[in-house]
């Protein structure tokens, strides 16, 4: 997931257009779901959506055994960085519940789109159905 959101980052950066990461559905529209399938595509018009024009970067698939949840100012269906490398709008907050280690594990990204780690012995709340 770090590899992912700064690969999103760089290619913001690189490539002078937004990047979205997200999860998308069915429609290639960014949804809340964040335990799934993730993307990163070229985002020009900045609506959130995959559009035949965008070019789409790899996937991650996120183990069953761990919930992701995306916490930032709304939208709360992806993270969007600008040209420059920057979030549009503040900071955010990925938790990642690992059912294996009953662990929390948070990947913190601010504005400027830098990205920092924590970790925490709270407990996972509830064991995702497999």
């Amino acid at each position: 997931l770090r590899q992912l959101t700064n690969l999103a980052r760089a290619g913001a950066m690189s490539l002078q257009q937004p990047m979205t990461l997200c999860p998308l559905d069915i429609n290639q529209r960014c949804t809340t779901n964040w335990s799934g399938v993730l993307s990163v595509f070229s985002d020009l018009n900045g609506n959130r959506r995959l559009d035949p024009n965008e070019q789409i970067s790899p996937v991650l698939q996120i183990d069953p055994l761990i919930t992701l949840h995306w916490r930032g100012m709304r939208p709360n269906n992806s993270l969007h960085f600008s040209a420059k490398g920057a979030t549009f709008v503040s900071n955010g907050t990925f938790s990642l519940c690992s059912y294996s280690y009953n662990e929390t594990f948070q990947l913190i990204v601010n504005r400027q789109g830098r990205i920092r780690t924590s970790r925490s012995k709270q407990m996972c709340n509830k064991y995702p159905t497999v």
